[in-house]
Parts: structure tokens; sequence; C-alpha cells
């Protein structure tokens, strides 16, 4: 029987709306047998996972994993590191990223999207605030008012798409909804050190996501492959047909690891599912077999 294989999925401890105890409950249920938890920034819900005691079905194998946000050029690269000693991760985003950091942070970002939307005409509600801090916290609850505003999506209908708008454009520094996230950001260099500081392995998260064409995603690619990158996710949610191709012939071209997942988030993102991403997410363990068991990983039974 095929194995069930999702490697990048997120918890409450970044931007998703399952706990990790929930999410390991719903990987029995689903018969998963390969998955990883890529919070961002950070490795808290290994913690969780490792404090709980489980009955499930059948072993799953969990790779430690996180989701670094790295510098490029102005705009944020997420980097994924899998099989990761976590007090290494843990012991630099605490430093990187205390709690006040990360708030005031998201308050800095929150006054840049209220300046750039409102020279652009998008109408949203007064008073928005965050208090949080967790990452996306600002454009979260930009994005939920603006929303609410029918002349908003009339005038620019891609808002409708969260995903697409936050990517293409409030992360496209070409376009005039741009917002710099990347300024408290390690670059990719910094990001993949550290992953392998960690005895890890680095990938680079959804490189067909950014939609910056071909030619920069490779530019992309190769940047990173100079940084020491071991891998590339090739399968993902938001990745075409047409992507997965181009990405498995760059992995073969350079011979580079592949990964795949859905990027679940719960009712952050409820059009992505465990496993099956969009309906169709087929990710095989033939594909990561010749480096998925030679890292570190936590069975649960």
């Amino acid at each position: 029987m095929e194995k069930i294989v999702d490697l990048h999925m997120h918890s409450t401890y970044s931007d998703g709306t399952f706990t990790p105890v929930d999410m390991i409950n719903m990987m029995s249920d689903l018969g998963v047998d390969y998955a990883s938890i890529t919070d961002h920034d950070n490795v808290k819900a290994y913690e969780d996972i490792t404090n709980t005691k489980f009955k499930l079905d059948k072993p799953i194998n969990i790779i430690p994993a996180t989701e670094l946000g790295c510098s490029f050029d102005g705009v944020i690269r997420d980097v994924l590191g899998y099989g990761i000693d976590r007090k290494v991760i843990d012991e630099f985003v605490s430093k990187r990223y205390s709690a006040e950091a990360k708030l005031e942070k998201q308050k800095r970002l929150l006054n840049e999207y209220k300046r750039v939307f409102r020279e652009n005409g998008i109408v949203f509600d007064n008073g928005l605030e965050v208090n949080r801090g967790n990452k996306s916290e600002a454009f979260m609850v930009m994005y939920n008012s603006l929303i609410k505003y029918p002349e908003n999506v009339e005038k620019y209908p891609f808002i409708s798409k969260i995903t697409m708008f936050f990517w293409n454009y409030c992360s496209n520094s070409d376009s005039k909804f741009f917002v710099d996230e990347s300024k408290e950001y390690p670059t990719i260099k910094e990001g993949i050190e550290l992953i392998h500081k960690a005895g890890g392995l680095a990938f680079l998260a959804h490189p067909c996501m950014y939609r910056i064409g071909k030619l920069k995603t490779l530019l992309l690619i190769n940047h990173a492959i100079e940084c020491g990158l071991d891998g590339i996710e090739v399968l993902h949610s938001q990745h075409t047909f047409d992507d997965k191709l181009f990405l498995a012939e760059v992995a073969r071209k350079y011979k580079l690891y592949k990964s795949g997942g859905s990027d679940f988030h719960g009712g952050t993102k409820p059009d992505i599912s465990m496993v099956k991403g969009k309906g169709d997410l087929i990710v095989s363990y033939n594909m990561i077999k010749d480096w998925v068991d030679k890292v570190d990983k936590i069975i649960l039974k």
C-alpha cells in the first residue's frame, strides 16, 4: 500500500487554526505515514507532541521541521528545514523573535498596510489593531476588514483570492500594494546555515507560488543552491501541473532532493485540506525516500 505523506503543515503556533495534538489525531484518521508540522520560525509544536500520549491505529513518522522566513532582494522567501535539532532552532528564534519584537513588527506592518491601501483607494475599518504578534497577523487583520467592503473587490477583483493577493501583490516589490516584510528576517544563506547547524536538510519552499516567472524562479533557486540548498518543494497546493514538471526537472538537473506537502492551515486557508491539498495532491514516498529516512524523526505510536 502506498504510504501517505504530508511534509508541510501549520498549527496554532504559527498561522494555523488547529493545535499540534489535534493535527496528529487528524493525521491518524487519514492514515498518514510521514508528516511534518512546519510552523513559521518556531518549533513549539514538537513540545506538545512529545509531551502527549497518543493512541494511534498505526505509527506516524514525524520529521521535526520548521519554515524559516528569509530575506531575498527585499522580499520574503521561505526555507523549510527537515530533521532539525529543535534546541538549535529554538535558541535562535527565541533570541531573534521575542514576543515583544514580533508584536512591534506586526504593528509596523499594519501601519504600512494602512498607508499603502489608503493610497490606493481601498476602504477598511477604523481602529484596526494587532495584539498577538503572530506571523501575518497584520495582513490578516487588514484583509478581513477590507473584504467586507464590496467596492474593494469591485475595484480590484484579485483581492478576493487571499493567497494570490498576498504573494502576487503585497509581497511583490513591483506592485503598488507592496509592503516590505523582510527587514527583520535572516538572509537565505543565514537560514540555510542555521538549518545545517541544526543537523537538518534545507529545502526552498513552494518556489513557484511566488508567481515571479520561470527565469526569476531559477535565479532564486540558483542563489539558494550557492548558499548550500539541499532540496526544493516540488509538490504544493499552489503549484500547477506545469510548475511540478518544471521543478522536478530543476531538481533532477541540479541533483536536489524533492519534497512536498499541502501547506495545510485549517481555517486560515479553508480550501486546502491536509494530505490532499486542494483535492488532487499526492506526495509519494518514492519522491522523498532518498532522504526522508536519513534524517532524525519522532515515531508516534
